[in-house]
Formats: structure tokens, C-alpha cells, sequence
């Protein structure tokens, strides 16, 4: 991941300090942060040096030195934004580090030609899906994940028209898979950079929020999820992208499932569920997709000891069915967890 050089220039020596401190210390950051409260040396050091970003509240701007040293400067405002820095963007001083992070990296991406290129090139693709609703897919992918980020650099995107994720920190993001897709459609510069913005850090891996409203799914086309793709591949520092896909049948939905390098399907074992996915399965072969089989796991979810009867020859792993499982508490000594580290074995990205 490559550091980038950030400036603040406050008077606010207590403030400064702390949020210069907390940067710093934040090893997610791509910032390397210096802190300035004296405006004469950091004139000084805006002449002398490049500089990425420069955060500077108004009292601290020097409108006789240049900034051609400087990519960015960015007003950093305690309220309303003078009427003299009108070409300057600015951001509010006292909200979450992370939101300021989070801004200011998005205007950083706008005007930066910078790109990380990863140049292993061995990011693997996981998508999970079923065409059958309540099936866990989430909860699978969020087993996998939180399994795989122990010794990998993981991304979750959840593809799902709704939010499914439940707990009381989680409930809502600023930044959702809507703002992602939108960087995408615009072509913005440094999609890589935007990715790194929306983010949120769970169980230990990077996950993406699904859309604000599902209408965001149906306007997307199926060359813009190929340059994410592609760009997750050449340019990310991910060594996994888990994919958890929704239950509808967009029609780009069969396209981007062939992309993923590992595919999970699954099922449940009562006689519905079966034979809609039966139904699924039958409809990939009359479309002549066997493109969708190669490299694929079958997981059936949800067994007990009741219900062994509907387990059919083509199922690879068997999930049992526990009823205190959730998405965000998922025990890896469990005999659940202990199916998830098999699958993961089998999908050799572990």
C-alpha cells in the first residue's frame, strides 16, 4: 500500500497533536502525517518539500508562498468556509477521524494520477450464492472471511439488495456499495483509493456495506463489475475478495459468478428448497453455462439430524444447523467452523 504525505496546519496545539498521534498509529491509514502549529515554519515547509495532502484550517493558509509543492490543500473549517478560499475544497474539524480520513482521500483520488499495482497478481475471487432466500449466505461468507484474515488481507463486498448484517455498531454506514458503484460509472481516477475509503473493518477483514437501495443493482452493467474486477486483481493488495451475491437473477448476475475464480452455491435440505435449486441447476444447463461448474463448491446448509434424508450426491460439505450462529459470532472450534476451514481447504485460498 503506498504512504502518502499529510500536513496539518492548526493552531490547535492540543488538537493537532492528538490527531496527528492517531493517524499515525492507525496501521490502515495510507498516511505518513506531520502536525504543524506555527505558521512561519510551516510556510517553510511547504516551500521545501512535496506534499500529497495539506490540511490547513484558515488562519494557517499563507496566500504570499506557493503551493506548488502541494497536490492538495484542503481547508480544514471549524463552520462556514471563508469567502476567500471559494476554490478550495473544504472539510468540518470536529467530526470522526475516520470520516475526515474518508474525505479526504476521495478528494485526494480526484486529483491524483497515482495507482497501486499489485504486481503478484494472485487476488482470488469467491463468490457465494443460492438461489434460494434465508439460505446463509452471509454467514458463510463472514465464517470464510473471518477465517481466511488471520493471515490474509481480505475483502467482503455483500452484493445483497438489503442489509442483512444485524449488531448495534453495524447498523448503518456512511458509505455503502451504492458509492462504489458510482466511482465506477464515472470512471473515477483511483477507484482502488475510493475503495479503501468505504470500508469497514469487521471480524478482522474489510467489508462493503450493499446498496442504499436496490434499484443501484439493476443500473449497473455487467462491463462496470468487469472493470472492479479487474482492477480488485491488478491493483489491489487483497489476497482474497469474497463476493456475496444476492438472491436475484440480474443479467449480469450469471456473467459476474463465472469471474469469481471459486464459486460456493448452496442449498437447504428441505424438499422446497431442493428442488428450487434442482430448478436453478437445471436452468444453468439449458443455458448452456458450464462455465458456472468449474471450480465450484456445493455446500448444503443447515443440517440436522432430521432432515439427513435430502442430502444429495453432488453436496461437497454439509453446514449444521446451530442456532446461536450469527454472522458476527461465529466459533471456529465449532463443528460449523470446523466445515468452513474444510471448505476453505478445498478452495485453496488459505
Amino acid at each position: 500500500m503506498k504512504i502518502y504525505n499529510l500536513v496539518l496546519g492548526d493552531k490547535d496545539t492540543l488538537f493537532n497533536t492528538k490527531l496527528i498521534k492517531y493517524i499515525n498509529t492507525q496501521k490502515e491509514q495510507p498516511f505518513n502525517s506531520r502536525g504543524f502549529s506555527d505558521k512561519s515554519i510551516l510556510s517553510k515547509h511547504i516551500i521545501e518539500n512535496n506534499i500529497d495532502v495539506l490540511l490547513l484550517t484558515p488562519e494557517m493558509y499563507d496566500s504570499d508562498i506557493s503551493y506548488e509543492n502541494v497536490k492538495l490543500v484542503i481547508i480544514f473549517s471549524e463552520g462556514n468556509k471563508p469567502n476567500w478560499v471559494k476554490e478550495l475544497p473544504v472539510i468540518y474539524k470536529y467530526q470522526g477521524v475516520n470520516k475526515i480520513l474518508t474525505k479526504v482521500m476521495s478528494l485526494y483520488s480526484e486529483v491524483s494520477e497515482d495507482t497501486v499495482i499489485n504486481n503478484n497478481n494472485t487476488t482470488k475471487i469467491v463468490g457465494v450464492y443460492s438461489p434460494i432466500g434465508r439460505s446463509g449466505k452471509t454467514t458463510l461468507s463472514f465464517g470464510i472471511c473471518g477465517l481466511l484474515s488471520e493471515n490474509k488481507k481480505v475483502l467482503c463486498i455483500n452484493l445483497e439488495e438489503l442489509n442483512s448484517v444485524i449488531n448495534s455498531n453495524l447498523k448503518s454506514s456512511e458509505y455503502t456499495l451504492s458509492d462504489l458503484l458510482y466511482y465506477i460509472r464515472q470512471k473515477t481516477p483511483n477507484v482502488l483509493l475510493n475503495i479503501k475509503n468505504i470500508v469497514e473493518k469487521i471480524n478482522g477483514f474489510d467489508y462493503i456495506f450493499p446498496v442504499r437501495c436496490y434499484v443501484d443493482l439493476l443500473d449497473t452493467k455487467l462491463e462496470e463489475w468487469q472493470l472492479l474486477i479487474e482492477i480488485l486483481k491488478k491493483e489491489s493488495d487483497y489476497d482474497v475478495v469474497v463476493i456475496n451475491f444476492g438472491n436475484s437473477i440480474y443479467s449480469y448476475t450469471l456473467d459476474l459468478i463465472s469471474l469469481c475464480d471459486e464459486k460456493i452455491l448452496i442449498s437447504l435440505p428441505d424438499n422446497a428448497s431442493s428442488q428450487k435449486f434442482n430448478s436453478w441447476m437445471e436452468s444453468i444447463m439449458l443455458l448452456q453455462r458450464d462455465d458456472l461448474f468449474i471450480n465450484t463448491t456445493i455446500v448444503l446448509n443447515h443440517q440436522t439430524s432430521c432432515n439427513k434424508i435430502f442430502v444429495e450426491d453432488n453436496i461437497d460439505f454439509t453446514l449444521p444447523y446451530e442456532e446461536e450462529i450469527n454472522e458476527r459470532h461465529i466459533h471456529y472450534d465449532s463443528e460449523y467452523g470446523q466445515v468452513v476451514n474444510k471448505i476453505i481447504k478445498k478452495l485453496q485460498v488459505g
